[in-house]
């Protein structure tokens, strides 16, 4: 649902936005199939389905140009972030998955990775809550939290609009300890094919 309120004066020689309001509903699996393509991820023993529901409030959103490419590059907009992501299983066994990357995690910072996504965000509903911002061209996400099983993502994201871009950082602590990364997922590039890179986190 769309929900805004203001005013757009084209009166004169440049167009001047002036709007509040909220985007509610925004569903997370047809944003990526808009941006990244697909929102189904794969490897040969497990497939993922990336679904959700988003909502964005307290808009406040102005912008003003002599056309659609100068409007689009001055705008600026804050607004609060919540909702909720849910990752599901739509091939493999997730109990398999979990025992293997679990036993794998001894010998593998990948496995490690992998079995601290299983258990903390996958077939569950994770709760996200933060703030994000539009300005210079870019959209910025400020470090809004997905909170898991025991475990919580915070993202931190600059996405280019002009040039569909986007340099993206997600630290993950898998004990809600508050004191460290676990782990930490890079992502950079174009938005339709983006590099994407996993590690550890610092130590401390």
């Amino acid at each position: 649902m769309v929900d805004f309120t203001g005013t757009i004066d084209a009166s004169g020689q440049t167009v001047t936005v002036d709007l509040t309001g909220s985007l509610q509903g925004i569903y997370v699996g047809e944003m990526l199939r808009g941006t990244a393509g697909t929102n189904n991820f794969n490897n040969p023993d497990l497939s993922l389905s990336i679904d959700g529901k988003l909502s964005a409030t307290g808009i406040q959103l102005k912008a003003q140009g002599n056309s659609p490419e100068e409007i689009r590059n001055n705008l600026t907009a804050t607004a609060g972030l919540s909702g909720y992501v849910y990752p599901t299983v739509t091939q493999g066994s997730i109990d398999f998955a979990r025992f293997a990357t679990s036993v794998g995690s001894v010998f593998s910072d990948d496995m490690a990775f992998n079995s601290a996504m299983l258990r903390g965000f996958v077939n569950r509903q994770n709760p996200i809550r933060g703030q994000m911002s539009i300005g210079g061209g870019a959209v910025t996400l400020h470090n809004p939290t997905v909170t898991g099983a025991n475990t919580t993502a915070t993202i931190a994201s600059s996405t280019s609009i002009t040039a569909e871009t986007t340099d993206t950082v997600v630290r993950i602590n898998t004990g809600n300890d508050q004191t460290r990364s676990d782990f930490v997922i890079n992502v950079k590039g174009p938005l339709a094919s983006p590099t994407v890179t996993t590690g550890r986190g610092p130590t401390r």
